[in-house]
């Protein structure tokens, strides 16, 4: 009996350090995505999104990061586990890889603003007014057509901007 109360002991501090361990990872990472909410909140309201995007991926990394720590202590061997999550992120990022890209290339559109909302462009033949810049499309209006270009094209294709509807070709 005194033995298992000896080991009860000895698991209830590992525990406890495990525990802490994680909880210091899950606040670390809460507190990394209030950061970059705050300061996107205090930026340009165009970019907000992307703020969004980098606390909530932040978030995410450490309580990974916590988790894998936490079974550490505990004494499990994490390479294996640390070589499965490099496989796992390659499989999904080539698997998404489209997505990706439009992902980042919105990032970038968002960032460098070759055009904005309001203006009159043409990309890849889709002419008309841009109604919407999320980071995955660019939405542009026509005469009720709704044209959601994939903003990787967005940024591999020329963009013909229109200072105003007397710069457009005639019909």
């Amino acid at each position: 009996m005194e033995s298992y109360i000896e080991n009860l002991k000895d698991y209830s501090t590992e525990l406890i350090s495990v525990g802490v361990v994680f909880a210091f990872f899950l606040l670390a990472g809460q507190i990394s995505k209030w950061i970059f909410i705050r300061i996107g909140k205090s930026n340009n309201p165009s970019t907000f999104k992307i703020y969004k995007l980098m606390g909530a991926t932040s978030n995410i990394v450490l309580i990974i990061m916590g988790i894998v720590t936490a079974l550490g202590t505990l004494g499990i061997d994490v390479s294996a586990i640390v070589a499965s999550l490099g496989l796992t992120g390659f499989a999904i990022g080539f698997a998404f890889k489209d997505a990706l890209s439009n992902y980042l290339a919105g990032i970038m559109v968002i960032l460098y603003r070759p055009y904005d909302i309001g203006d009159n462009v043409n990309i890849i033949g889709c002419e008309g007014k841009i109604t919407e810049i999320d980071l995955r499309y660019t939405t542009i209006e026509n005469d009720g057509e709704i044209h959601m270009v994939p903003n990787s094209v967005c940024l591999s294709k020329t963009i013909t901007k229109y200072r105003s509807s007397i710069d457009k070709p005639a019909e």
